[in-house]
């Protein structure tokens, strides 16, 4: 346990830090862990916002009242949370885990910022292509139509700010630890 100076008794012990000098971005298991939950929080969270903003947009452009057919909210939760959730349980994590293990090495904050924003983006839009094709079906014919669908973008997008939120907040919350003396440090990181 570390020495946190005059008048503060630590909580718990700190653990050692994976950070060091040739591979600062790294992280713990708990940290990562905490970095998938927000993600998969975020996610829900950013796809009902957007779904009900995009149903009162439309609504009130058209004349009807604001929230006319936003029953269906429940019923995309219902859908959206199992199945964000088989995503994150299944390949999210390990994807992610990977991603930040392939760039442990890399300092450069807007390197992970990009790739995680990346790593989002495809899962997102692959996960949503699946699953349309696996439940929907689709002819062999309109292969554009397929692929194009503003659902798998709508979704990728999600995904995208999803993921970099689980970084932003792990990595923020990681990084107010200082790797050489394993205290933590008051200051926030910086960009």
């Amino acid at each position: 346990m570390s020495d946190l100076g005059a008048g503060h008794i630590p909580i718990r012990p700190l653990s050692a830090s994976p950070r060091t000098s040739q591979r600062p971005m790294a992280f713990t298991s708990l940290e990562f862990i905490l970095g998938v939950w927000v993600a998969f929080l975020a996610f829900n969270a950013v796809l009902f916002l957007s779904v009900l903003g995009s149903g009162v947009l439309t609504n009130v452009s058209e004349g009807r009242p604001i929230f006319d057919g936003m029953a269906m909210m429940f019923t995309l939760t219902l859908f959206s949370l199992p199945i964000s959730g088989l995503v994150f349980a299944t390949y999210g994590w390990l994807a992610a885990l990977g991603l930040g293990k392939f760039l442990a090495r890399e300092p450069r904050k807007w390197v992970h910022r990009i790739a995680y924003l990346g790593l989002g983006f495809a899962s997102g839009y692959l996960s949503s292509l699946v699953l349309v094709e696996l439940t929907l079906g689709y002819p062999t014919e309109g292969a554009p139509e397929r692929f194009l669908n503003p659902l798998h973008f709508w979704c990728a997008v999600t995904a995208a700010l999803a993921a970099l939120a689980g970084w932003e907040f792990a990595s923020r919350r990681a990084l107010r630890r200082n790797p050489a003396t394993d205290t933590v440090v008051a200051a926030t990181t910086t960009a």
